[in-house]
């Protein structure tokens, strides 16, 4: 079940991150913390696969 219009992107940023966890993630030369981007509601998929990304 997905209610009407349930289609978006959310985008998490780590925050008091371990040093150990920082790194330079866009070569950009200053280390950050890492972050994620969540899709849901885009594409529906196959129910056997758990995980779906586009190279």
């Amino acid at each position: 079940w997905e209610p009407a219009g349930a289609v978006g992107n959310v985008r998490y940023r780590y925050t008091n991150t371990p040093t150990w966890l920082q790194f330079d993630w866009d070569a950009s030369g200053t280390p950050r913390a890492p972050d994620a981007v969540v899709s849901f509601g885009r594409y529906r998929g196959h129910d056997r696969i758990i995980s779906w990304e586009e190279l």
